[in-house]
């Protein structure tokens, strides 16, 4: 039996524990790797009211020759979640974390994903996006009814506008046979508002009159009434008491 002696011993240890601080040395100076670390998503448009959900999948590769594992993961608001495929690594390999943005109401969005890894500390990714709400035309009301014995109804159009530079065009209406209708100008109720990026608000007034109580007669369930601007439109029914109006 062979017999070491201390000295030797001693040398053994600390090479030893050279080389493990070397070799944690270079896990923490290589450590996890990141392809765009930041993502800006830039300008996004949405509809009124639209929830839209940005997403993104980073790359998270294993630069080292030892396996790295992910302890956890955290977002900075609930407007942000994230799936990882894997939370171990394996030496020169690769896992993909896919992260979604919950892109509702309009402004500035933004949210920081921080990576948790054992003995390498944290990795932080971070999610950008600036969100505009588009033109929309909407009604005030969701039908078209005649009260008995009045010939006439009116609603609102109400246009919300990212661009307040110009008031809007004319609306285009198209009403069944035996109605008529005009739309009053355009009034701004609200101006873009550049700190919180709200757009402009416009009000227009749709008035709707029986033309002639004959034809009025023929509309029928799933008459509709047609009001557009541009890329806009709107499709309101009519309901059904206009069918059943007296001829005088």
């Amino acid at each position: 039996m062979v017999r070491l002696s201390l000295p030797i011993i001693i040398i053994g240890i600390i090479v030893a524990v050279f080389v493990q601080l070397v070799r944690v040395q270079v896990r923490q100076s290589s450590g996890l790797q990141v392809s765009d670390s930041h993502i800006d998503f830039g300008d996004v448009f949405i509809e009124e009211n639209e929830e839209l959900i940005l997403k993104h999948t980073f790359t998270l590769r294993n630069p080292t020759f030892e396996s790295i594992r992910i302890e956890a993961i955290q977002s900075s608001c609930g407007c942000t979640t994230t799936e990882l495929d894997s939370r171990e690594l394996p030496p020169r390999g690769e896992a993909q974390l896919q992260a979604s943005l919950h892109a509702g109401n309009s402004g500035n969005k933004s949210a920081t994903i921080s990576i948790a890894i054992e003995e390498m500390g944290r990795v932080t990714l971070s999610l950008a996006a600036q969100v505009h709400i588009r033109r929309r035309l909407v009604s005030s009301r969701p039908s078209i009814e005649f009260e008995t014995d009045v010939d006439s109804a009116d609603l609102t159009v109400v246009l919300t506008d990212l661009a307040d530079d110009n008031e809007p065009g004319l609306l285009a209406l198209e009403v069944p046979s035996g109605l008529r209708a005009s739309a009053s100008g355009w009034q701004r109720i609200s101006t873009v508002n550049k700190e919180t990026l709200q757009p402009a608000r416009w009000h227009a007034r749709v008035r709707f009159e029986i033309a002639d109580r004959t034809k009025a007669t023929w509309i029928h369930i799933g008459s509709m009434v047609r009001i557009s601007l541009m890329d806009q439109e709107l499709s309101i029914p009519v309901l059904p008491q206009v069918a059943q109006l007296k001829i005088e």
